[in-house]
Protein backbone atom coordinates (compact mmCIF):
# COMPACT_ATOMS: atom_id res chain seq x y z
CA UNK A 1 0.00 0.00 0.00
CA UNK A 2 1.21 3.92 -1.13
CA UNK A 3 0.08 7.03 -0.96
CA UNK A 4 -0.30 9.05 -3.51
CA UNK A 5 -1.89 12.93 -2.82
CA UNK A 6 -2.68 11.75 0.48
CA UNK A 7 -4.84 8.58 -0.98
CA UNK A 8 -4.12 5.36 -0.82
CA UNK A 9 -3.75 2.82 -3.90
CA UNK A 10 -3.08 -0.84 -3.84
CA UNK A 11 0.46 -1.82 -5.19
CA UNK A 12 0.09 -4.62 -7.22
CA UNK A 13 0.95 -8.27 -6.34
CA UNK A 14 1.52 -11.29 -7.49
CA UNK A 15 -0.76 -14.55 -8.13
CA UNK A 16 0.30 -17.56 -6.18
CA UNK A 17 0.98 -20.89 -7.78
CA UNK A 18 1.61 -24.23 -5.55
CA UNK A 19 3.20 -27.50 -6.14
CA UNK A 20 1.62 -30.52 -3.76
CA UNK A 21 2.84 -33.78 -3.81
CA UNK A 22 1.25 -36.71 -1.71
CA UNK A 23 1.64 -40.28 -1.13
CA UNK A 24 -0.26 -42.44 0.17
CA UNK A 25 -1.15 -46.06 1.28
CA UNK A 26 -4.68 -47.70 1.96
CA UNK A 27 -4.79 -51.47 3.11
CA UNK A 28 -7.33 -54.03 4.78
CA UNK A 29 -6.42 -57.05 7.22
CA UNK A 30 -8.03 -58.78 9.95
CA UNK A 31 -10.67 -60.36 7.42
CA UNK A 32 -11.40 -56.72 6.46
CA UNK A 33 -12.84 -55.36 9.82
CA UNK A 34 -9.56 -53.10 10.13
CA UNK A 35 -8.30 -50.48 7.40
CA UNK A 36 -5.27 -48.15 7.61
CA UNK A 37 -4.51 -45.16 5.60
CA UNK A 38 -1.86 -43.35 5.66
CA UNK A 39 -0.69 -40.27 3.74
CA UNK A 40 2.49 -37.78 3.36
CA UNK A 41 2.39 -34.93 2.33
CA UNK A 42 3.96 -31.66 1.06
CA UNK A 43 3.19 -28.48 -0.74
CA UNK A 44 5.34 -25.87 -1.88
CA UNK A 45 4.13 -22.04 -2.39
CA UNK A 46 5.49 -19.61 -4.66
CA UNK A 47 4.21 -16.22 -4.12
CA UNK A 48 2.07 -16.64 -1.30
CA UNK A 49 -0.62 -14.29 -0.73
CA UNK A 50 -1.24 -13.16 3.14
CA UNK A 51 -3.51 -10.38 3.96
CA UNK A 52 -2.55 -8.03 6.59
CA UNK A 53 -3.71 -4.56 7.97
CA UNK A 54 -2.11 -1.38 9.43
CA UNK A 55 -2.69 2.32 9.78
CA UNK A 56 -2.12 4.97 7.63
CA UNK A 57 -1.97 7.33 10.61
CA UNK A 58 -1.06 5.55 13.38
CA UNK A 59 -3.19 8.19 15.63
CA UNK A 60 -6.53 7.86 13.46
CA UNK A 61 -8.45 3.97 14.02
CA UNK A 62 -10.19 4.63 10.32
CA UNK A 63 -7.45 4.78 8.22
CA UNK A 64 -7.33 1.48 8.39
CA UNK A 65 -6.21 -0.29 5.13
CA UNK A 66 -5.50 -3.73 4.35
CA UNK A 67 -2.48 -4.93 2.23
CA UNK A 68 -1.95 -7.86 0.35
CA UNK A 69 1.96 -9.31 0.76
CA UNK A 70 3.67 -12.05 -1.45
CA UNK A 71 5.45 -14.07 0.80
CA UNK A 72 8.29 -15.50 -1.98
CA UNK A 73 7.98 -18.86 -0.60
CA UNK A 74 6.34 -21.51 2.24
CA UNK A 75 6.09 -24.97 2.80
CA UNK A 76 3.60 -27.42 4.28
CA UNK A 77 4.48 -30.91 4.88
CA UNK A 78 3.07 -33.06 7.29
CA UNK A 79 1.40 -36.72 7.42
CA UNK A 80 -1.63 -38.15 8.50
CA UNK A 81 -3.04 -41.63 9.82
CA UNK A 82 -6.50 -43.14 10.28
CA UNK A 83 -7.16 -46.39 11.51
CA UNK A 84 -10.86 -48.24 11.67
CA UNK A 85 -11.82 -51.22 13.33
CA UNK A 86 -14.90 -53.18 13.11
CA UNK A 87 -14.79 -54.52 16.64
CA UNK A 88 -17.79 -56.47 16.41
CA UNK A 89 -21.06 -56.26 13.58
CA UNK A 90 -22.07 -53.38 15.38
CA UNK A 91 -19.33 -51.52 17.15
CA UNK A 92 -17.12 -49.30 15.15
CA UNK A 93 -14.12 -47.49 16.06
CA UNK A 94 -12.16 -45.12 14.21
CA UNK A 95 -8.89 -43.01 15.04
CA UNK A 96 -7.05 -40.61 12.93
CA UNK A 97 -4.12 -38.24 13.49
CA UNK A 98 -1.97 -35.79 11.63
CA UNK A 99 1.35 -33.64 11.79
CA UNK A 100 2.10 -30.26 10.10
CA UNK A 101 5.07 -28.44 9.56
CA UNK A 102 5.00 -25.23 7.82
CA UNK A 103 7.37 -22.67 7.05
CA UNK A 104 7.42 -18.94 5.90
CA UNK A 105 10.05 -18.34 3.62
CA UNK A 106 11.96 -14.71 4.06
CA UNK A 107 9.71 -11.80 3.58
CA UNK A 108 8.26 -8.54 5.18
CA UNK A 109 4.82 -7.14 5.17
CA UNK A 110 3.32 -4.00 6.59
CA UNK A 111 0.70 -4.62 10.42
CA UNK A 112 -0.94 -2.51 12.59
CA UNK A 113 0.30 0.59 13.94
CA UNK A 114 2.07 1.10 10.31
CA UNK A 115 5.43 -1.30 11.85
CA UNK A 116 7.36 -3.86 8.97
CA UNK A 117 7.22 -7.23 10.56
CA UNK A 118 9.79 -10.42 9.27
CA UNK A 119 7.84 -13.22 8.34
CA UNK A 120 10.90 -15.89 7.84
CA UNK A 121 10.86 -19.06 9.73
CA UNK A 122 6.96 -18.38 11.00
CA UNK A 123 4.42 -20.90 10.35
CA UNK A 124 1.67 -20.50 7.55
CA UNK A 125 -1.16 -18.77 9.18
CA UNK A 126 -4.25 -21.51 10.19
CA UNK A 127 -1.95 -24.31 10.37
CA UNK A 128 -1.95 -26.46 13.88
CA UNK A 129 1.03 -28.58 14.25
CA UNK A 130 -1.07 -31.50 15.76
CA UNK A 131 -4.35 -32.40 15.03
CA UNK A 132 -6.76 -35.82 15.90
CA UNK A 133 -9.66 -37.45 16.26
CA UNK A 134 -11.79 -40.53 17.97
CA UNK A 135 -14.69 -41.84 17.10
CA UNK A 136 -16.66 -45.21 18.73
CA UNK A 137 -20.46 -45.90 17.14
CA UNK A 138 -22.54 -48.64 18.84
CA UNK A 139 -25.51 -49.66 15.85
CA UNK A 140 -27.96 -52.80 16.01
CA UNK A 141 -30.68 -52.98 13.44
CA UNK A 142 -34.42 -54.85 14.65
CA UNK A 143 -37.30 -55.06 12.06
CA UNK A 144 -35.79 -53.16 9.47
CA UNK A 145 -34.70 -50.29 11.62
CA UNK A 146 -31.61 -49.63 12.66
CA UNK A 147 -30.60 -47.85 16.48
CA UNK A 148 -27.68 -46.25 16.68
CA UNK A 149 -24.87 -44.23 19.23
CA UNK A 150 -22.01 -42.45 18.52
CA UNK A 151 -19.49 -40.70 20.56
CA UNK A 152 -16.74 -37.88 18.84
CA UNK A 153 -13.63 -36.41 20.00
CA UNK A 154 -11.35 -34.10 18.16
CA UNK A 155 -8.50 -32.18 18.67
CA UNK A 156 -6.46 -29.00 17.33
CA UNK A 157 -3.52 -27.88 18.06
CA UNK A 158 -2.61 -23.94 18.39
CA UNK A 159 -2.45 -21.49 15.98
CA UNK A 160 -2.20 -18.14 14.70
CA UNK A 161 -4.91 -16.75 12.55
CA UNK A 162 -3.16 -13.88 10.56
CA UNK A 163 0.66 -12.18 10.04
CA UNK A 164 -0.56 -10.11 13.32
CA UNK A 165 -0.81 -12.95 15.34
CA UNK A 166 2.64 -15.01 14.17
CA UNK A 167 4.42 -11.62 14.62
CA UNK A 168 3.53 -10.46 18.39
CA UNK A 169 6.61 -10.96 20.02
CA UNK A 170 8.64 -8.62 17.53
CA UNK A 171 5.80 -6.34 17.73
CA UNK A 172 5.78 -6.32 21.44
CA UNK A 173 2.21 -6.70 21.47
CA UNK A 174 -0.55 -8.78 22.82
CA UNK A 175 -1.36 -12.11 20.48
CA UNK A 176 -5.19 -12.05 21.74
CA UNK A 177 -7.48 -12.25 19.47
CA UNK A 178 -5.56 -13.72 16.84
CA UNK A 179 -4.34 -16.63 18.78
CA UNK A 180 -6.27 -19.88 18.53
CA UNK A 181 -5.57 -21.54 21.65
CA UNK A 182 -5.65 -25.86 21.07
CA UNK A 183 -9.16 -27.05 21.76
CA UNK A 184 -10.93 -30.02 21.84
CA UNK A 185 -14.71 -31.18 20.93
CA UNK A 186 -16.89 -33.93 22.12
CA UNK A 187 -19.81 -34.87 20.47
CA UNK A 188 -22.35 -37.53 21.56
CA UNK A 189 -25.40 -38.36 19.34
CA UNK A 190 -28.02 -40.86 19.17
CA UNK A 191 -30.68 -41.91 16.81
CA UNK A 192 -32.75 -44.48 14.32
CA UNK A 193 -32.56 -44.75 11.01
CA UNK A 194 -36.22 -45.69 9.79
CA UNK A 195 -35.47 -46.51 6.20
CA UNK A 196 -33.23 -46.04 3.11
CA UNK A 197 -34.20 -42.00 3.12
CA UNK A 198 -36.07 -41.51 7.06
CA UNK A 199 -33.52 -40.92 9.95
CA UNK A 200 -33.83 -39.10 13.43
CA UNK A 201 -31.32 -37.98 15.36
CA UNK A 202 -30.38 -36.33 18.97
Amino acid sequence: ISTQGNRPFVDPFNEETLLAYELGVKSEFWNRRARLNVAVFRTDWRDMQLESTFLLDPADISSNVNSVTNVEDAKVQGAEVELTLAVTSGLTLVGGIGYLDSELGSSTARIVGNKLVNLGGLPVPKSPEWTGNLIAEYSHSFDARRMFVRGEWSYRDDSYSNIEGLTHEQTGQSAFPYRIDAYDVFNLRTGVELGERIAVNL
